[in-house]
């Protein structure tokens, strides 16, 4: 065998194994609101926060995968800044089927209020399929007694 073929063989073993384990990072800005609550802000820093001091902010969060490979979902987290001194912020994860059924929605919630970020794990193993499509719904809380606003600030995926 040529040195010409091994480095052909090592390129494709390389190509081949750079798709597994693929993790996504992605900032609170790719969110929408899926809600009439206009007061929220987009900050510079790619963060979402709900300014409101009588309604919650509901973001929808999608996430980018690949159709070929990454079909199991190993890790999910939500970075999120909870503010609020009376309401958690709350997520869920789902997973979508072609014909617009909804399936998953595990959902995770931060412990209080806190100054430092918040991480919501989803770490149970679920098989995604190819033409399926993955999202967080993240509800954040009012703002309450004078707190700061509630915030998201990043959102990550990971695939094997």
């Amino acid at each position: 065998m040529s040195i010409k073929m091994v480095f052909v063989f090592f390129a494709l073993f390389l190509i081949f194994n750079v798709s597994a384990g693929d993790i996504r990072v992605y900032p609170a800005s790719t969110c929408s609101i899926a809600d009439s609550n206009e007061e929220y802000t987009v900050s510079t820093l790619g963060y979402i926060s709900n300014n409101s001091t009588t309604d919650s902010l509901t973001l929808v969060c999608p996430v980018a995968r690949d159709s070929l490979g990454g079909n199991t979902l190993t890790d999910a987290k939500v970075y999120a800044i909870d503010a609020s001194n009376t309401d958690d912020i709350s997520c869920a994860l789902y997973v979508t089927v072609p014909a617009g059924n909804t399936g998953g929605g595990s959902l995770k919630r931060t412990t209080g209020s806190s100054f430092d970020a918040q991480i919501l794990t989803f770490n149970n193993r679920t098989s995604i399929g190819p033409d399926e499509t993955v999202y967080y719904q993240c509800r954040l809380p009012p703002k309450s007694g004078g707190s700061s606003a509630s915030r998201i600030t990043s959102y990550s995926i990971a695939t094997d």
